[in-house]
């Protein structure tokens, strides 16, 4: 690997965060030609090479090369495929080496030096192309307790909008829990359905650098004329960001009147509640008030669950319901974490080495993914005697009454579903062989789906156990 190539690596998990860096641009492959002066990056499917194109991580890429370098490079963004060859031991192959891949690039070579990606939208509103991620839709968005409210909002936006009660939207939450997802979801849903209408999605930043250009070239007037006629909706991600600019504040301010006294309709994100957000001026922080604020929260376990299973399907991975339970109960943070692990599973499917628990919890160990409350079956017992209010001794007895044998097969289901203890552990912990263990968990399984308080129990002993 060239000097060059580990210095920008180094630059760009510096600048971007190890959460980024790993998450985005680990399975990211480079070639340098200090010849001809071009860098072709490998994104590893189309998904990451649409990301990156859309997030113009080109220009970083570019900015770093060339404080390194001092020359002005051009950069080709393709995608790349592994090459297995038969003196190739994928056994011995480590997985989270770049070198691993071979550099075999099929998509069309796109050039960051003269060619530019570009919609109707965009061009009958005067505005530079901020494309809205066509895989970011309502249908591919899991819904759980955490998110709901924030889904059926952004549903009605969609499907209404401008409506006072809901404008603006402001969608609020961490990091990675999808609050851009449902952004574009609107967009997406809306191209569809109001065609007529003229979207415009923009993150604080990048209207920061149209209001930067505008200003450079004496046509503030003329932006904020643009967004008056060529705006229906305006979709802004991270908001908290204008914080850092006042005279921006007061443009964003008085285009935001406009638009709202307009009945056009405003959608924002941010990583906290309005009056959590340093430094922006009151006027308009009451005006981030003016319509619904929704909350998005890190999901529950059985939503989780859910993407998990949704992510490694679009991924083409298969994994078991022990090893997806096991991601679930430590992946606990946020989406854009799972996805990342999710990526790293998928070179193994690539290598065409087998994924079993034990190889899931080597790489969550390396990550330091893996969760500190580690679960053991006598904590399990412990928290279901608790529940049902019976002595703890119960559950490992020869007693048959039926409140205890069903405390007894709901704790051997949860114990199956969140540690890494195999059957004959978890029924050597109840006194059990593992053909009872086995038993119990198809028992639970069944009255999961016709007994409601079934259902609510295990789900309430799950959440204590694992949040």
């Amino acid at each position: 690997m060239s000097s060059i190539i580990q210095e920008l690596k180094e630059k760009l998990r510096k600048n971007l965060g190890d959460d980024v860096y790993d998450n985005r641009f680990y399975e990211l492959n480079y070639s340098l030609n200090e010849e001809e002066l071009t860098l072709k990056v490998y994104a590893p499917d189309e998904r990451s090479k649409q990301w990156l194109s859309d997030n113009r991580f080109d220009s970083r890429i570019l900015k770093i090369i060339k404080q390194i370098t001092r020359k002005d490079y051009e950069m080709y963004l393709m995608i790349s495929s592994l090459k297995n060859t038969e003196k190739q031991n994928t056994e011995n192959v480590e997985i989270d080496s770049v070198n691993t891949l071979k550099e075999e690039a099929y998509s069309e070579n796109i050039s960051y030096k003269d060619k530019r990606t570009s919609n109707e939208d965009y061009r009958k509103s005067g505005f530079e192309n901020h494309s809205l991620n066509p895989e970011y839709t309502f249908d591919t968005y899991i819904t759980g307790d955490s998110n709901e409210l924030a889904f059926y909002s952004t549903k009605s936006v969609a499907e209404n909008p401008g409506e006072p009660s809901f404008n603006p939207l402001f969608i609020y939450g961490g990091v990675g829990l999808g609050k851009t997802h449902l952004l574009h979801a609107i967009g997406n849903e809306l191209r569809i359905t109001k065609s007529n209408m003229t979207i415009l999605n923009l993150t604080s930043e990048e209207f920061m650098s149209e209001y930067t250009q505008a200003a450079k070239n004496n046509r503030l007037q003329q932006l904020v004329n643009k967004f008056r006629k060529n705006c229906d909706i305006l979709l802004i991600d991270d908001i908290q960001f204008l914080s850092r600019w006042k005279k921006t504040q007061t443009q964003f301010f008085h285009i935001f009147n406009h638009l709202i006294d307009a009945e056009k309709q405003i959608v924002m994100t941010s990583d906290r509640y309005p009056n959590e957000i340093p430094d922006i001026e009151d006027r308009l922080r009451s005006r981030f008030e003016w319509g619904l604020i929704v909350a998005v929260d890190p999901p529950n376990l059985n939503t989780r669950i859910s993407i998990i299973k949704d992510k490694a399907k679009r991924y083409g991975i298969y994994l078991s319901e022990d090893i997806i339970s096991f991601l679930a109960f430590n992946l606990k943070s946020n989406i854009r974490e799972i996805e990342g692990i999710l990526r790293k599973l998928k070179l193994y499917v690539l290598l065409k080495k087998k994924i079993t628990l034990d190889t899931v919890e080597d790489i969550l160990r390396k990550y330091n993914k893996l969760n500190q409350k580690q679960l053991s079956i006598d904590f399990i017992k412990k928290r279901v005697a608790n529940f049902y209010d019976i002595p703890i001794e119960d559950l490992v007895s020869k007693k048959r009454q039926k409140a205890i044998t069903t405390a007894r097969q709901i704790a051997m289901y949860i114990a199956k579903k969140i540690t890494k203890e195999t059957l004959e552990s978890i029924g050597k912990g109840f006194g059990r062989d593992h053909s009872t263990v086995v038993n119990s968990i198809n028992k639970v399984t069944k009255l999961i789906e016709e007994d409601i308080k079934i259902s609510k129990d295990v789900k309430e002993l799950t959440r204590l156990l694992t949040e």
